[in-house]
């Protein structure tokens, strides 16, 4: 099965555990709404895993807060 190279790039070898990958559900995302049409996008430029300010699952042992995201159609 042949896959995107733009999905492909999504993906990432996990530096937390061998033989696992890790999603950049930013770019995942973008891909998707390109795909759709939608050409002006924001945002997805940080870390959650690695800034402190976020919630990580991964990074926190399962102990994490919640987080939101806002999208809108001007």
């Amino acid at each position: 099965m042949a896959v995107h190279p733009d999905i492909a790039d999504a993906f990432d070898h996990s530096p937390y555990r061998l033989g696992h990958y890790m999603a950049d559900l930013y770019r995942l995302a973008r891909f998707r709404l390109e795909a759709l049409g939608v050409n002006h996008i924001s945002g997805g430029h940080f870390c959650t895993a690695c800034e402190s300010r976020f919630y990580s699952f991964r990074r926190d042992g399962g102990k994490t807060g919640r987080m939101a995201s806002v999208i809108w159609i001007n």
